[in-house]
């Protein structure tokens, strides 16, 4: 049995009732963790529709914490799979049965961590290979259809992190103890990532997410975070994400708004990154 678990905090309701639209018929539940949510009222009057429990919190716990809710109704109420969604995530409409073809293919379930879409949307295409099926290292926390007992048992997602690497962290973890994780193809998922924009850089485009100084914040100090816990065991991903937040520093100064500000932030995070420190700031 499939519980989704829709984590909100201020939705578009428009994209939300779109989210609610394509996953509701595919799971046999459908649950919302609301992260204090200014417009809950509006959450609420959206799903009398649906039949749909809400869990709300009393104010913004962030993405680790509110998966781990999802985990932990999941776990006492006997389900198997758990699936995690964005607000803003609009799934296929044949993604949960591409996805079970592969937790009941005997080749491919053995020690199954999780099972994830392609990811699609604002003019971008995430896919690891041109097969239908694929074993990345990480993959997004939206659409990842997770074993409930493999996320007791590593521990749930790392409440520390708040926001940023929270899935990536994860994945390592569980990867480092024995699990694994299949991407498929032809289960795909609609997922707006940041507010993208496309430059024209020398003739080539370049991709910005424009995320907030905060956000900022949190991306690099988390990055530190995954690359010291991490680099032994997976060097050659943590090389990657080194070039990635490399190149993200740089895109930020060509191309984006409130570039100081953001590196700013960014020399934050990375310095509480390198101290351990993992308050939260606003």
């Amino acid at each position: 049995m499939i519980v989704a678990v829709i984590i909100t905090y201020n939705p578009e309701i428009e994209r939300l009732k779109e989210n609610i639209n394509a996953i509701i018929k595919q799971v046999d539940k459908t649950i919302i963790i609301d992260n204090s949510s200014s417009n809950i009222e509006q959450v609420q009057s959206l799903i009398k529709d649906f039949n749909i429990d809400m869990f709300k919190n009393p104010n913004n716990l962030g993405i680790a914490k509110a998966i781990n809710q999802g985990i932990d109704y999941a776990f006492k109420n006997t389900y198997s799979w758990i699936l995690t969604l964005d607000q803003d995530s609009i799934c296929s409409e044949n993604m949960i049965n591409e996805m079970k073809n592969v937790i009941n293919n005997d080749h491919l379930n053995k020690n199954l961590g999780i099972v994830a879409p392609n990811i699609i949307g604002n003019n971008f295409n995430i896919s690891s290979s041109i097969n239908n099926i694929s074993n990345p290292t990480t993959v997004f926390t939206s659409g990842s259809l997770m074993n409930v007992n493999m996320a007791v048992s590593v521990g749930g997602a790392l409440e520390k992190l708040f926001i940023d690497y929270v899935d990536h962290e994860f994945c390592l973890r569980i990867k480092k103890n024995g699990y694994n994780i299949v991407k498929i193809s032809t289960a795909q998922l609609n997922h707006q990532l940041g507010e993208l924009k496309k430059h024209s850089f020398f003739g080539r485009n370049i991709n910005t997410t424009n995320h907030s100084h905060i956000r900022r914040y949190y991306i690099y100090r988390n990055f530190i975070y995954v690359i010291k816990r991490y680099c032994i065991f997976f060097p050659g991903w943590c090389l990657l994400e080194l070039l990635r937040k490399t190149r993200g520093i740089i895109t930020i100064i060509l191309f984006e708004k409130q570039r100081m500000t953001k590196l700013k932030y960014i020399a934050k995070g990375l310095k509480d990154g390198l101290y351990s420190k993992y308050s939260r700031i606003s």
